[in-house]
């Protein structure tokens, strides 16, 4: 008998002369029931088998089994199952012209869960999805690039992001700077050298 549904899975009947017992052994069928992803609970049949006795009188005796169940998590999956999901947000540096001017940064979240497998029915449930660290992603400077002004100077940090969020894509743009024009100031006259003044030689 399966006990978690309560289904009869099969009835063996067992006949012999009175006063003999029976050779009948249950571990067989516990056995083929067991590969199927069954688990034993208990049995009432004697273990010594069953002796025949008054004529008419027929014993009953219930093998119970239930469905195994088997928990998995990420770090013990060997079905590969669906239990770790990532989401992220990429940022990127460019110029006007989509050039590269910095090392993009990838910031990850990850979600995790766990499942139970009914191995007799192939049922999976799992729990709900949970992250495991932050669920945010913190905000980031944008870095400085020489010759280059960032558009948008933090990409500003986003709370509370789940697993059904979408990848996402940040674009920095950076816009040259203008060269500097030099200051120019009108050049000054030479001095003409100072002429000494000239007295006349008194006579002696």
């Amino acid at each position: 008998v399966d006990i978690t549904t309560g289904k009869v899975l099969s009835t063996d009947d067992l006949t012999g002369d009175f006063g003999t017992a029976s050779d009948y052994d249950p571990q067989a069928v516990i056995d083929k029931y067991e590969s199927e992803g069954y688990q034993f609970v208990k049995s009432d049949y004697p273990a010594n088998g069953e002796v025949f006795g008054q004529n008419g009188v027929v014993q009953h005796y219930i093998i119970q089994l239930k469905e195994k169940t088997t928990n998995y998590t990420p770090d013990n999956n060997p079905k590969k199952l669906d239990l770790t999901k990532t989401v992220t947000r990429t940022i990127n540096y460019v110029d006007a012209n989509g050039k590269q001017l910095a090392p993009s940064v990838t910031q990850t979240i990850t979600f995790t869960r766990n499942a139970t497998v009914n191995e007799v029915t192939g049922q999976v449930t799992y729990t709900d999805w949970q992250p495991s660290g932050n669920d945010d992603y913190n905000a980031v400077e944008s870095p400085a690039v020489k010759g280059y002004t960032p558009t948008q100077k933090t990409v500003e940090a986003e709370n509370n992001v789940s697993v059904n969020s979408t990848d996402q894509v940040v674009n920095v743009v950076y816009t040259a700077d203008k060269p500097a024009t030099p200051e120019h100031k009108p050049s000054e006259p030479d001095k003409k050298p100072a002429t000494p003044e000239h007295k006349p030689s008194e006579p002696a």
